[in-house]
């Protein structure tokens, strides 16, 4: 007798191939810690074992095989004790409903199986992916051995004419292929889990690697100028006066680079902590006092062409420090032989414009197109990633950054800010006012 129904056989792989999808959806996605979310996870291989019960395939007038028992065992399987009895209690409570003449067959079934089942849990999990492929075959076949097993001693009559027509060999067959395909998916969707898995593991480590270069750059910067007040009071003869402004200077760059510590524990995006009105001019005063120790070690002339009024932003005090500190000691470094680093203020319509400018190496189009990247630096022992820091400081302030450069000529870097206009007292004349 051949087993009709073709379509039936293919909805009832659907019923049970679908639900692995959803599962793995449910679980790659958010995790909410709920009493229903684990429910619903316990409820899926149920729901597939119920659907495939109300669609079984026909054997002969008045009979049917269902697929019911691929679940059974994928849940008991791959979902252990509990997503097997969650299926186990559900199936059988809805084939009593059903009719108490299939129950008796399924409930004998189940039971024996469910014994060689618990017997192999323990090792199923350790198991390669292969081999439990394998396992789930085996228990496919044990289960129709069982069953067939259990329809003998309840209807012999059926079995023999199974056995004659050929239904028993072929739905044998259909629930084992069944069986291997859903614990194929089942471990290509677990490889799939892992590889992604691993994969964000990476980036969580270049991630933190990256974050660690970041603070070596950021804290050399600070260091670096306090290094530089230390050696100008090693001089003979120094003013007090200039002494008691150095060792501020320097405890003023240690504090900085405390704060730098701090912020980059916890960097993911750059956030304005400590919002307040910043006068522009007064910023570039202190920047230029913190730099101009370390641009004489390097030979290198401070020009500043000094703002015609009051320029105000709203901000974070201590980043916009960090980007024009870090900005012009690049420029500094860019000048291995000397030169000249001009600075200049002005207003553009409703922003602030901060250029920073220097006569040193330069660069080409392509280190251009690749400045602001991690891990890219026209230096050698450089990371790239303190530039990378001061575009996102500077965006997370509402402002840009444009760099024009030419090699062999210099470089100009351009900031603009948003001025602040919410105090009255605060004057944002036009340029061509002041003129």
């Amino acid at each position: 007798m051949m087993v009709d129904g073709f379509k039936d056989m293919l909805l009832n792989l659907l019923f049970i191939i679908a639900p692995l999808f959803l599962y793995h959806l449910l679980q790659s996605g958010y995790r909410p810690k709920r009493f229903w979310y684990y429910a619903l996870l316990l409820m899926l291989p149920a729901c597939s074992a119920v659907l495939c019960m109300s669609f079984p395939l026909y054997i002969a007038p008045g009979y049917f095989f269902s697929m019911a028992g691929v679940p059974f065992i994928l849940a008991f399987l791959y979902g252990g004790v509990p997503g097997g009895a969650a299926t186990c209690v559900v199936s059988l409570a809805y084939r009593f409903w059903l009719g108490r003449e299939g129950f008796w067959l399924m409930l004998g079934t189940v039971g024996l199986t469910l014994m060689l089942l618990l017997g192999i849990l323990p090792l199923f999990r350790n198991m390669s992916s292969n081999l439990k492929i394998a396992v789930v075959g085996i228990c496919a076949i044990a289960y129709r051995s069982i069953l067939a097993f259990v329809n003998f001693a309840l209807e012999p009559d059926l079995f023999y004419s199974m056995l004659d027509d050929g239904s028993f060999m072929q739905l044998s067959v259909v629930m084992t292929a069944v069986s291997l395909l859903s614990a194929y998916v089942i471990e290509l969707i677990h490889r799939q889990s892992n590889s992604r898995e691993a994969e964000m593991n990476t980036e969580k480590l270049k991630m933190i690697s990256e974050l660690a270069a970041s603070v070596s750059h950021e804290v050399r910067n600070p260091l670096t100028v306090t290094q530089g007040f230390i050696q100008l009071l090693r001089q003979p003869g120094i003013d007090p006066e200039k002494q008691e402004r150095y060792l501020q200077l320097a405890l003023e760059e240690l504090r900085r680079a405390q704060s730098i510590i701090t912020d980059f524990l916890s960097f993911a995006k750059p956030q304005m902590e400590h919002i307040e009105l910043i006068e522009i001019e007064g910023e570039m005063q202190y920047v230029i006092g913190v730099m101009y120790p370390y641009a004489l070690m390097q030979n290198v002339l401070i020009q500043y062409e000094p703002s015609a009024g009051s320029y105000w932003i709203k901000g974070d005090r201590q980043k916009l420090r960090q980007c024009l500190i870090n900005l012009m000691k690049n420029s500094v470094e860019a000048m291995p032989d000397g030169g000249t680093l001009f600075l200049r203020v002005q207003a553009v319509e409703s922003y602030v414009q901060l250029r920073i400018e220097d006569t040193g190496i330069g660069m080409d189009d392509e280190q251009l197109k690749r400045l602001g990247k991690p891990y890219y630096s026209t230096k050698d022992k450089g990371t790239g990633l303190g530039t990378m820091v001061v575009f996102r400081i500077i965006e997370a302030m509402g402002g840009s950054v444009s760099v024009q450069s030419e090699k062999g000529r210099g470089t100009v870097f351009t900031i603009l800010l948003p001025l602040d206009k919410s105090d009255p007292a605060i004057s944002l004349k036009s340029p061509a006012s002041r003129a």
